[in-house]
C-alpha cells in the first residue's frame, strides 16, 4: 500500500544520480552472520507480510536452520519499550550448521497512524531499544552468545532506512563494524525528528535502492552503491519489492501486494545487483561504496565510540596455494586499549559456537590497540583439505567476533617452461583447485593453437613445491624452421575449463657463433707460461658452461666461458715439442656442440736437462695422512712437526729427461686446505680441472716421471680410500703395500700412475688402518711447518 501524501513529509528534491558502474573486488567470505530487517511507517499499525516473506526468501538462501526471530517494540504500558522477542523459525543459533540469525523489528504500532497525530516517536529512540537485543546473550530463547559476534546486514525500507542507519550508529558507539547497511527507498519523517540516512565510520558497504517519482521518494545517501529505480516506476512500495526479488530470483511478487515484473532486471541482471553484495551470495563490490577505512573510497560520517567498545575482524580474502595452503589478508580493528588475541580455526561447518571445530589452525596472535585505524595484516594457513570452512575469531577477553571464508576462490594455474628449444619443451603446470590431480597443457607457436596434452610428468622436485609430483612435461615440439618463433604456454583452469596463458617466450633463430682459440704465444720455451683463449663470436647466443682444451687427442683441461663468451687456461707445463691445440664445447640449449680450429702450439727443448733426485717420504699418525716431497730441507722440517720419516721411496727427474728413448712427463702436486691433503697427478687435465676449485692450490711439478717402463724403473702405484667421509690417495712402489692395502684394509687400487726409477730395493711398511673422519683432529698452529726451500719451491713461482 503506498501512503498518501501529507505535508509532514519534507517533500525531496528528484535525484538525478545514476547507476554507478561496478569495479572489481575480491569476494567477501563472511558466512554466519546476522541479517536486520525492518519496515517503515505503517499508518494502519500492522505489521507488514513483506518483511516475513523477505526474512523467508533470506532463510532459503542462507540454510534451513537459519533462525527468524521477531522484536516487537511498542508503547503499550505507557512508555516506548520491547513487548517481545521470540523466534519465529529455525534452529537456535548456537547449535544450528550455519550460524546464520534474521532479526525482523516490529515496530508497527508506534511508526506512524493515518492521522499523524501520534507520530510521536523518532527513529532515534526506536534504535537503542534494539541494541540490547543484539549485543548481548538471549537465552531464552537459544541465543547463547550475542548476534552481533558476526557481520551485520541491516535493511531498512522507507523510515525503516533511517531506523537502520541509526542502529548502525548505536554500533558505532561500541566500534562494533557492519557489514552492509541497505536503505529501501530510504525516507525519514522530519517532523518527528528522524535522522537522515547515513553511512557511518563503521559501515564496510552501503547500498542504496530508491525512486523519485512518487512521494515519498527515496533519499540519496552519501558514500552509498546509489540505485536509482524510477525508471522502473516501482513506486514507494516497490522498491522494497524490487529487493525481494534479487534474494528469490523466481518470485512474482514480494509475499505482499506488490508485483516483481521480470522487466526490472533487464540491467543490471537479477542475480548480479541487490541480494548479490550480500555476504551470503558474496557478489563482487564496487569499491566506491566501500568505506575508505576499508580499503574502498566511499565516504563516511565519523562518530567517535562512547560506549565499550568491540575487537572486530572480517573483509577476508585469500589466494590458495599448493599443499592445502591458503595465503590470507583480512583486516581488524580494536579500537580501545590494551591487546586482543586472534586465532584461526578449521570448522566442518559455518558456526563458531556449535562446537564441532576440527583444529586450530594458528596460536594466538596478539594484536594491539588500533584505535580509529582498520589494519590490513595476512597470514599462511594450512588445512587438511577444501571440505572444510576456515574461520577467524578475535577476542579481548569480554567480547568476541568471527570471521569465515565461504566458498572456495578459483585458484590461478600456475606453470613453468624451463627449456624451450627446437629438440624439448619442458616443465610444469599445476592448479591448486584440482590439488594433486593433473592438468592440461597447450602450446601456441606464432599464435597457432596446438594440440593440449596432461601434463603427468613425475617430478619429485615438485613435490616440496606443489604437494605432488604428476605435474611435470617434456615433449618434443612441432618442427620449426631456423626463424625466431614465439611460444606461448597455456594451462587450462580446472574449474572453468577455461585455458590461461603463464608463459610467453621465443625460441629465437638458429645463428651459430663462430668458435676459435689462440694462444699468447705459439713459439714458447719450455716452462714458459702461456695462455689458450678459445672465444665465440658473432651467435645470436653466449655459450654457458665449460670447454675443453686438447693436446693433440688429450684433454688438457677445462675453462670456464665468462659473460663474454671467452674461456682462458694459463699453463707452463706443455712437453716441448710441436702439438695441435684444439677446444670442444659440448653445447647447451642453446649453441650446438662445436670444436675450434686448430692451432700449432710449440715448445723448445727444456734448457736444463734433468737428474735423478730423492723422493721422500713421510707420514703424520695424527693426521692419516702420507707427504712425498724432492724437497730434502721440507723432508727434515716436517720431521720436528710430528711426521714420521719413511725414507726414499723412489728417484725421480729435476727437469725434463729421455731415457731409452722416452720422455719424461711432469708430476703434478696440489694441496687442499680443508682437508690438509695434498694430491700428486701426471694427468695435465686432472690437475687443471682441480685448481679451478677453490679449495685446491696448484703448486706446480713435483718432479718428472715416465709414461711407459724404462730401464731400472719400477711402477708408482696410486690407490684410493674413499670411506669414512675422507677421500685419501696413496702412492707407493711397493707391490706388497699395494696389494695388502687393497686386500686387507679396503683401499682401491687405481692403478699405475707413473714409472719412477728403482733405487731402493728395501719394501716400505704398510701405513696403519686409515682414522675416519671423526677421528681427524685439528690443526693447530704449532703443527704447520716452516717455509721450506729446494727444488718444489723454487718451481711455484712458475704456477700459471
Amino acid at each position: 500500500m503506498r501512503p498518501p501524501r501529507d505535508n509532514h513529509h519534507k517533500p525531496r528534491r528528484p535525484s538525478t544520480t545514476t547507476w554507478r558502474g561496478l569495479e572489481p573486488l575480491e569476494p567477501r567470505t563472511l558466512l554466519s552472520g546476522l541479517t536486520v530487517i525492518t519496515h517503515g511507517y505503517m499508518p494502519l499499525s500492522n505489521f507488514p507480510t513483506w518483511v516475513s516473506s523477505m526474512a523467508d526468501a533470506i532463510a532459503d538462501r542462507a540454510g534451513s536452520q537459519t533462525a527468524v526471530y521477531k522484536l516487537r517494540i511498542t508503547d503499550s504500558t505507557g512508555s516506548l519499550a520491547v513487548q517481545s522477542f521470540t523466534k519465529i523459525s529455525g534452529t537456535n543459533p548456537s547449535s544450528s550448521n550455519n550460524g546464520e540469525a534474521i532479526v525482523m523489528i516490529d515496530w508497527s504500532t508506534v511508526s506512524g497512524t493515518i492521522l499523524f497525530v501520534e507520530d510521536l516517536y523518532s527513529t532515534e529512540q526506536i534504535a537503542p531499544l534494539v541494541m540490547p537485543y543484539l549485543t548481548s546473550a538471549q537465552p531464552s530463547v537459544g541465543i547463547s552468545e550475542p548476534l552481533a559476534r558476526g557481520p551485520i546486514h541491516l535493511i531498512g525500507h522507507s523510515r525503516g532506512g533511517s531506523l537502520i542507519s541509526e542502529i548502525a550508529k548505536n554500533l558505532a558507539y561500541s566500534s562494533i563494524w557492519v557489514d552492509q547497511l541497505t536503505p529501501l527507498d530510504p525516507h525519514p519523517v522530519i517532523t518527528n525528528g528522524d535522522p537522515n540516512t547515513r553511512a557511518w565510520t563503521n559501515v564496510v558497504f552501503a547500498d542504496n535502492y530508491r525512486q523519485t517519482a512518487i512521494f515519498p521518494t527515496g533519499d540519496s545517501v552519501n558514500g552509498a552503491l546509489d540505485r536509482d529505480l524510477t525508471s522502473l516506476d516501482p513506486g514507494h512500495d516497490g522498491v522494497h519489492a524490487y529487493y525481494h526479488g534479487t534474494i528469490d530470483l523466481t518470485a512474482t511478487n514480494d509475499g505482499g501486494n506488490e508485483s516483481i515484473p521480470s522487466s526490472w532486471y533487464i540491467d543490471p541482471a537479477r542475480d548480479a545487483t541487490g541480494f548479490y553484495y550480500s555476504r551470503i551470495v558474496g557478489g563482487t563490490r564496487p569499491t566506491s561504496a566501500i568505506g575508505t577505512n576499508f580499503g574502498g573510497s566511499g565516504s563516511r560520517n565519523n562518530l567517535t565510540p562512547t560506549q565499550t567498545t568491540w575487537p572486530n575482524i572480517g573483509n577476508i580474502s585469500y589466494t590458495k596455494a599448493p599443499n592445502n595452503t591458503l595465503n590470507v589478508t583480512y583486516q581488524y580493528q580494536k579500537y580501545s586499549a590494551g591487546n586482543a588475541t586472534i586465532t584461526w580455526f578449521l570448522d566442518s561447518d559455518t558456526n563458531p559456537s556449535n562446537n564441532n571445530n576440527v583444529a586450530t589452525l594458528s596460536g594466538a596472535i596478539d594484536v594491539a590497540s588500533t584505535g580509529s585505524n582498520v589494519l590490513t595484516d595476512a597470514t599462511t594457513l594450512t588445512t587438511t583439505g577444501d571440505a572444510q570452512k576456515i574461520y577467524a575469531r578475535i577476542t579481548d577477553g569480554t567480547r568476541t567476533r568471527y570471521a569465515y571464508l565461504g566458498a572456495q576462490l578459483n585458484a590461478t594455474p600456475i606453470g613453468s617452461l624451463d627449456v624451450a628449444t627446437r629438440q624439448q619443451f619442458s616443465g610444469w603446470a599445476y592448479d591448486a583447485d584440482a590439488g594433486a590431480t593433473s592438468v592440461n597443457v597447450r602450446f601456441d607457436i606464432d599464435s597457432v593453437a596446438g594440440t593440449p596434452f596432461l601434463a603427468n610428468l613425475t617430478r619429485s622436485d615438485l613435490t616440496a613445491v606443489l604437494g605432488s609430483s604428476a605435474h611435470g612435461f617434456s615433449i618434443t615440439p612441432p618442427a620449426m624452421n631456423n626463424d625466431a618463433h614465439l611460444v606461448e604456454m597455456y594451462v587450462q583452469d580446472a574449474s572453468s575449463g577455461n585455458y590461461t596463458k603463464v608463459v610467453t617466450t621465443n625460441v629465437p633463430a638458429v645463428v651459430q657463433p663462430t668458435f676459435t682459440v689462440t694462444s699468447t704465444n705459439l713459439t714458447a720455451a719450455y716452462g714458459e707460461s702461456i695462455t689458450l683463449l678459445a672465444s665465440f663470436t658473432g651467435g645470436t647466443y653466449i655459450p654457458t658452461g665449460n670447454v675443453t682444451f686438447y693436446r693433440d687427442a688429450t684433454p688438457l683441461g677445462p675453462a670456464i666461458i665468462d659473460a663474454n663468451g671467452q674461456a682462458a687456461m694459463t699453463f707452463q707445463f706443455l712437453p716441448p715439442g710441436s702439438h695441435n691445440i684444439t677446444a670442444q664445447y659440448p653445447g647447451d640449449t642453446n649453441v650446438l656442440p662445436v670444436t675450434s680450429n686448430t692451432i700449432n702450439q710449440s715448445i723448445a727443448p727444456s734448457a736444463v736437462t734433468g737428474t735423478p733426485t730423492p723422493r721422500y717420504r713421510l707420514y703424520n699418525p695424527a693426521l692419516t695422512r702420507h707427504l712425498y716431497t724432492t724437497d730434502l730441507n721440507e723432508y727434515n722440517t716436517l720431521a720436528a712437526y710430528g711426521w714420521n720419516q719413511e725414507g726414499v721411496s723412489c728417484f725421480v727427474y729435476t727437469a725434463p729427461a729421455t731415457l731409452d728413448g722416452i720422455d719424461t712427463i711432469p708430476n703434478f702436486r696440489l694441496y687442499n686446505a680443508p682437508t690438509f691433503t695434498h694430491f700428486w697427478t701426471t694427468d695435465a687435465n686432472e690437475y687443471n680441472t682441480l685448481r679451478l676449485f677453490p679449495e685446491w692450490t696448484a703448486e706446480g711439478v713435483d718432479g718428472y716421471v715416465f709414461p711407459t717402463n724404462v730401464t731400472n724403473s719400477l711402477p708408482l702405484y696410486r690407490l684410493n680410500y674413499p670411506y669414512g667421509g675422507q677421500n685419501l690417495h696413496l702412492w707407493t712402489t711397493d707391490a706388497n703395500e699395494n696389494a695388502v692395502l687393497a686386500s686387507t684394509y679396503g683401499w682401491i687400487q687405481e692403478g699405475i700412475a707413473a714409472y719412477v726409477i728403482d733405487i731402493l730395493p728395501v719394501p716400505l711398511p704398510a701405513p696403519d688402518d686409515p682414522f675416519s673422519s671423526l677421528e681427524l683432529p685439528a690443526i693447530i698452529a704449532s703443527t704447520r711447518p716452516a717455509e721450506t726451500t729446494g727444488f718444489l719451491v723454487t718451481q711455484l713461482p712458475l704456477v700459471g
